[in-house]
């Protein structure tokens, strides 16, 4: 009687693929701390005095914003009024509305400037 031969995985598959594998995860590793940066530039050179952050819903009745003060460079926000104003305009009828600024305190201890 002859013998069949077994057929088994080729060792040389199982190398190639695990090299594959660790050079992947090597150029990941690699890639994700050189997109990290070590210091953060506090100074600004923008020549607006405000930044606004939020969402303006066209479907929504009552929207609001987060204004910060920008003085050349980054620093915690003051409770003290800020020199904004922030108001939105009627596009179809002309008509001016005036937001209000509010003064918000985060459990954190931090203010922020909110428009509404």
């Amino acid at each position: 009687m002859k013998a069949v031969p077994q057929i088994s995985k080729p060792l040389v598959c199982t190398r190639t693929y695990a090299l594959a594998k660790t050079t992947a995860l090597c150029l990941f590793l690699s890639l994700l701390t050189l997109g990290c940066e070590e210091s953060v530039n506090t100074r600004l050179d923008i020549d607006r005095p405000f930044s606004v952050f939020g969402l303006l819903n066209p479907k929504a009745d009552t929207h609001a914003v987060r204004v910060f003060e920008i003085e050349g460079a980054i620093r915690l926000v003051r409770p003290d009024p800020i020199d904004a104003t922030v108001s939105t305009t009627l596009m179809q009828t002309g008509a001016t509305q005036a937001w209000q600024d509010s003064v918000i305190l985060l459990p954190s201890g931090s203010y922020r400037h909110v428009y509404w």
